[in-house]
């Protein structure tokens, strides 16, 4: 048997590659197909004969307490396995050397021990590491592969010669270094001899090798081995596994909170996903793990500071790890306006409908008076307007529904120039019937990080003509005199803001019908068919009250195609 008996982990990294994954966790702690990774290396050294586990930390050591918290016996001592395990906090980090020296009280007496990269995951066969280390004389065995990415020790035969090619040594052959090693005694020595807390164990070696050129043993172990250093690796080994979970859990302990088992929630076609959870006082929490690629993404956390704020209904905030992508918030059940029976749902339009007279005009007005605004999403102009009528004529006209339509310039001018004469407020940009939750006799917003300013006729249409609802003309003029709430209109007036919704519908439900193209054609997202046909009704009839007639036109022969069924078949 082996007289290595203690192993020492190397927790305390900052873990850079894989952030933002690591800005809540530390590497070692992260779950690798769905079990934390310190536990499965915890596992092959007690397997291996490993009699005491030492941790070294410093990022996010406190997570490290959190973690082995439920691993501690009656007196509390960490046990895993029957084996102690230590902690060796570094309030500096001490580098990988600085490590070794740090734990040197710890070990007392012991002559050697086995060092262990703690961000691989391997099958490396630890007890033929450990008898070559009984047998050899060496410093230091090196446990090495032939294959790699960082080809960077240099052998011959059995023997060490170079590491980093620092010394220009002559060698035969060329290894990765697997970051898992056995020390001996005179490298111990040569570690605490060392002046100074903070160095590498690679500094030690070189001068080992300086010494002696046949001081460093070479070990070749050829078992699958991978590294979990950039998030691309991370991900292709979770593949299959849910890897939030554990995130959200860390962030709630952040936030004073307990949840129980966050459970995935399906939730429309974006890049975020989102979790559903009790917390431990009976609260509904809903948890958001969204991309950091998408900048609007970041916005939705300060927008609803703001809006909350101002007395509008949105969910709260209870955490939020932005270098993550993490949010907690009030959870609001899954009643929306959408799965309000068709006799109720008029109370709650109107009620949003008010709502939404509030941030359109005395919020609006409030963030304007700011000194320091929060940052919103660019405002609806010219570069907005066009995209959203590329996206129609390109996803939905060309690629949907094969139709060759020249866009009309004229009448999106037209329509660019109409909505944008408007006084511009903050908009919603995404005011449809599933963004807007009915909680007991009130109602609350939700997805609205894409606010931005523009014109208000643009949410009014988004609510008013969803294709997800299908409200009746009757239903429509209730809530728009609801959001107006002014009896005494004149007929012009009136008439002014018919004109206005009808151009607003067009600009929204173009947008939509695009977004319906991409996500059932390139998304394979084919729950999104069932709704060309609404959206399209409502264009044709609004493009025609509004005078839009190449519009209209097109929407109508969009129309014909799906009622013959020749459209593309998804």
């Amino acid at each position: 048997m082996s007289k290595i008996r203690t192993a020492l982990i190397l927790g305390a990294g900052f873990g850079t590659r894989l952030r933002p994954l690591t800005s809540i966790l530390p590497k070692p702690l992260l779950e690798v197909r769905g079990r934390p990774l310190i536990l499965s290396i915890f596992d092959s050294l007690v397997d291996a004969g490993i009699k005491r586990l030492i941790v070294n930390t410093h990022h996010l050591a406190g997570r490290y307490l959190e973690f082995f918290e439920k691993f501690r016996d009656g007196d509390g001592r960490i046990i895993y396995r029957g084996v102690p395990v230590s902690i060796s906090h570094e309030p500096e980090i001490l580098d990988t050397g600085g490590a070794i020296k740090n734990i040197l009280p710890i070990i007392g007496d012991e002559d050697s021990i086995l060092v262990y990269n703690g961000d691989i995951i391997s099958q490396t066969d630890i007890p033929a590491l450990l008898r070559s280390a009984e047998s050899s004389t060496a410093s230091a065995i090196l446990c090495l592969r032939e294959s790699g990415a960082i080809k960077n020790v240099s052998v011959e035969g059995t023997k060490v010669r170079d590491m980093r090619f620092i010394l220009r040594a002559s060698f035969e052959k060329s290894a990765q270094f697997t970051g898992i090693f056995a020390a001996k005694k005179s490298f111990l020595e040569a570690v605490k001899s060392r002046s100074g807390k903070v160095f590498s164990t690679i500094d030690v070696l070189i001068d080992l090798l300086k010494k002696n050129p046949d001081s460093i043993d070479a070990h070749f172990d050829g078992s699958p081995w991978e590294d979990i250093g950039t998030l691309d690796s991370y991900k292709e080994l979770n593949r299959g596994f849910d890897t939030n979970i554990q995130l959200i859990d860390a962030l709630a302990r952040d936030a004073d909170m307990r949840i129980d088992n966050p459970i995935p929630i399906k939730k429309g076609a974006s890049d975020r996903f989102f979790y559903t959870a009790k917390a431990k006082g009976g609260e509904d929490v809903v948890a958001c793990v969204y991309s950091l690629q998408k900048a609007e993404n970041s916005l939705y956390v300060p927008l609803a500071n703001f809006l909350i704020s101002e007395g509008f209904p949105v969910p709260k905030i209870y955490a939020h790890n932005a270098d993550a992508g993490i949010i907690l918030m009030q959870g609001l059940g899954s009643k929306d306006l959408l799965s309000i029976s068709s006799k109720e749902r008029l109370v709650y339009y109107k009620k949003a409908a008010k709502c939404i007279r509030l941030l359109h005009g005395q919020i609006t007005d409030s963030f304007k008076s700011l000194k320091n605004p929060v940052r919103l999403s660019e405002p609806f102009g010219t570069n907005l307007y066009d995209w959203e009528h590329r996206y129609f004529f390109e996803e939905c006209v060309r690629d949907k529904f094969s139709l060759k339509v020249s866009p009309p310039a004229d009448e999106l001018k037209f329509i660019k120039d109409t909505l944008s004469a408007t006084p511009q407020c903050l908009l919603h940009r995404d005011l449809q019937s599933q963004n807007i939750m009915v909680v007991g006799n009130d109602v609350y917003f939700i997805d609205f990080q894409g606010m931005r300013f523009g014109c208000p006729f643009y949410d009014l249409a988004s609510l008013l003509f969803d294709p997800y609802a299908r409200l009746s003309s009757t239903e429509r003029k209730s809530v728009l005199d609801a959001y107006f709430g002014d009896s005494t209109a004149s007929e012009k007036q009136m008439e002014e803001n018919t004109f206005l919704l009808n151009i607003g519908a067009a600009q929204r439900l173009m947008q939509a019908l695009g977004a319906y193209g991409f996500l059932s054609l390139k998304k394979g997202k084919k729950e999104y068919s069932q709704y060309f046909y609404p959206a399209l009704m409502s264009l044709s009839e609004c493009a025609h009250s509004a005078g839009l007639r190449c519009i209209a036109n097109t929407a109508d022969a969009c129309i014909e195609i799906l009622s013959r069924g020749e459209s593309r078949q998804i």
